[in-house]
C-alpha cells in the first residue's frame, strides 16, 4: 500500500488530491503526502626454605644425654621446569576482502549525457552486512551487475558493496547515484569495494545463509524477490520468504507480508492476517510498520478509522527520524485530524523531513508558506520549495512550480518551462496534473497551452493546431499520452 502525500495548487483555487484519495470531497486539505592478549609469566625460581630447628625441650637428669644425630644430607631442590607456553591464538579466516576497481561510466539509455555504472543497487542493512564480514552497513549493495555493463567490465560483481568512489565514503545508494551523477560518460571513477568470499553466485550465497536460519537474509531474499534485484519478480517466491523470515521475528518481513496479505499480491488476500502482522511489528518498534500501520488506522480501509490512535504511531516512528512518518503526521497537524489543527506544529515536522530531502514535505511546506498558514505567506519560498521538490521528480512539486512558473507568482513566469514540467507530470502518472489540463486547462495561460500542444505533437499523440485551444481534440491528445504513460 503506497501513499502519496498531496499538495494544494493555488494558482489554479483548486485541491491537489493525488491517486490515493482523489474524489474525497470532505472539506480537508489534502498535501504531498580484540582485546590485547597479556601472557602471565611464571614466578621466579626460589629454593625450598629449610624447616627451622623445634625450641629445645627441658632436660631430665634421669634420661641419658641424646647423641646428636648426623646432620642431614644436603638437599638439593631442583627448578621446576617451566610451562608450555600457550598456543599461539588461530588466526581468523577472512571471509571476504576490499578491492580497489576502476569503472569506465557508460551513458543511461534515456540519457546519452548521463553517466552509469549499468548495475542494480540497493541498500545494506546491519544484519546483512554482518553476514557479509562488515560490521558498518554503510555502503551501496550491488545486486545485479549486468552483464557486460560498466560495472561488470571494471571487475565489480553482483554481491558486492561499494563502499567507496574517488576517496569519498559511500553512505548508500543514493550517494553512489549522486556521485555519478557529477561525472559524465567516459569518465573513470576509482571504487573501493568489499567482496565476499562463497564459492557460490550472490543469490545462492544469500539461500545458503537462509537456510542455516538466518532471519535477516530469508527477508533480503523476500526483498530481492518481491521488487525482482538481482532475481526474476516472483511475488509468490518473495511472500514464502517473508513468512520464513516473519516466522523467526524478523519484523520487516512482517510489515512486508503484511502488505502483501492486504493486497494479495504472492499470497491470497487475507486482511485480518495483515493486521495482526503489521500491529505486531509495529509494537515491537519497526518504524516503517508503525507508519504504515498508522496510514491503516488514518485510511479505515482494514481496521476502523482511528487518526487520534494513528497519531501515536506516526509520532513514535517521526521521532525515531523516519521521513514519511514526519509527512503524515504534519498532515495530522494541518487537518486536524485526530487531533486539534495546528499549523505550526505541521510546518515544524515538514522541515524534519526536509531536513532529511523528503520531497512531500518540501510541497507541503509550499503550500502552507503559498496560503500563509503556520508560517508568514512568502510565494518565493513556496516557489522554491516547489523547485527543489520537482528537481527530486515528485510530481506534486512539478505541477504547483508549473502553475506559479505560468502565472509569475513568487518567480519569473516562464509558460515554456511550465509546460515542460506539467508533460513530465503526466508522464509520470500525476493524476491531479491529467485532471487539470483536460477539465480546467483552459485556466492556463495561453502560451502554455500553445506549448503543450507543440510538445504533445512530438510526442505524436496530437495532430490539430497550435492555437491554444484546449479543445476535444487536445483532451483526447492529454488523455492518449496519459494513458500511454500511467503506470
Amino acid at each position: 500500500m503506497r501513499r502519496e502525500a498531496l499538495c494544494l495548487l493555488i494558482g489554479a483555487a483548486l485541491a491537489l488530491p493525488s491517486a490515493a484519495t482523489a474524489g474525497e470531497a470532505d472539506g480537508l486539505i489534502r498535501l504531498a503526502g580484540g582485546s590485547d592478549i597479556v601472557r602471565i609469566l611464571p614466578p621466579e625460581f626460589a629454593p625450598q626454605p629449610v624447616a627451622p630447628p623445634a625450641p629445645p625441650t627441658e632436660r631430665k637428669q634421669s634420661q641419658p644425654i641424646p647423641t646428636p644425630p648426623p646432620p642431614p644430607p644436603e638437599q638439593r631442590v631442583e627448578p621446576k621446569a617451566p610451562p608450555t607456553p600457550p598456543a599461539p591464538p588461530e588466526e581468523k579466516v577472512a571471509v571476504g576482502q576490499f578491492l580497489k576497481l576502476q569503472v569506465r561510466l557508460g551513458s543511461l539509455p534515456s540519457d546519452a549525457n548521463k553517466a552509469t555504472i549499468g548495475a542494480s543497487l540497493d541498500t545494506l542493512d546491519r544484519p546483512l552486512a554482518i553476514s557479509i564480514g562488515l560490521m558498518n552497513p554503510s555502503g551501496a549493495l550491488i545486486v545485479d551487475a549486468g552483464q557486460n555493463s560498466p560495472a561488470y567490465l571494471g571487475g565489480i560483481r553482483s554481491g558486492d558493496v561499494v563502499v567507496s568512489m574517488n576517496g569519498g565514503v559511500i553512505s548508500d545508494p543514493a550517494e553512489l547515484r549522486r556521485r555519478i551523477a557529477t561525472l559524465r560518460p567516459g569518465d573513470t571513477a576509482n571504487m573501493e569495494v568489499w567482496r565476499y568470499k562463497s564459492d557460490l553466485d550472490f543469490v545462492g550465497t544469500l539461500r545458503r545463509l537462509a537456510e542455516q536460519g538466518n532471519a535477516a537474509v530469508m527477508q533480503r531474499l523476500g526483498h530481492m524477490y518481491a521488487r525482482g534485484l538481482g532475481v526474476s519478480r516472483d511475488e509468490t517466491e518473495a511472500a514464502r520468504w517473508y513468512r520464513l523470515a516473519a516466522s523467526a521475528g524478523n519484523t520487516t518481513a512482517m510489515s512486508e507480508l503484511a502488505m502483501m496479505l492486504f493486497e494479495g499480491r504472492g499470497v491470497e488476500r487475507n486482511s485480518a492476517e495483515g493486521l495482526t502482522l503489521i500491529r505486531q511489528a509495529a509494537d515491537a518498534g519497526n518504524t516503517v510498520a508503525q507508519w504504515r500501520y498508522g496510514n491503516v488506522l488514518t485510511d479505515g480501509k482494514y481496521a476502523t478509522k482511528d487518526p487520534a490512535q494513528a497519531l501515536i504511531y506516526f509520532t513514535r516512528a517521526a521521532e525515531a527520524g523516519y521521513g514519511p512518518a514526519m509527512v503524515d503526521l504534519g498532515l495530522l497537524h494541518a487537518n486536524g485530524n485526530g487531533v486539534p489543527r495546528n499549523y505550526q506544529e505541521a510546518a515544524r515536522w515538514y522541515q524534519k523531513a526536509i531536513a532529511l530531502n523528503h520531497p512531500a514535505a518540501m510541497v507541503n511546506l509550499g503550500v502552507l508558506y503559498q496560503r500563509g498558514n503556520g508560517v508568514e505567506k512568502n510565494e518565493a519560498e513556496a516557489a522554491n520549495l516547489y523547485r527543489r521538490a520537482a528537481d527530486l521528480n515528485q510530481p506534486a512539486g512539478m505541477h504547483n512550480y508549473a502553475a506559479l512558473l505560468d502565472a509569475g507568482r513568487g518567480v519569473a513566469r516562464d509558460s515554456e518551462r511550465a509546460a515542460e514540467l506539467v508533460m513530465k507530470a503526466l508522464r509520470s502518472g500525476h493524476e491531479f496534473s491529467f485532471k487539470q489540463m483536460t477539465t480546467n486547462g483552459n485556466g492556463y495561460t495561453r502560451e502554455f497551452r500553445q506549448s503543450m500542444q507543440r510538445r504533445l505533437k512530438e510526442e505524436g499523440a496530437y495532430n490539430g493546431p497550435i492555437d491554444g485551444d484546449f479543445g476535444q481534440t487536445t483532451q483526447a491528445a492529454i488523455t492518449a499520452f496519459f494513458n500511454k504513460h500511467k503506470r
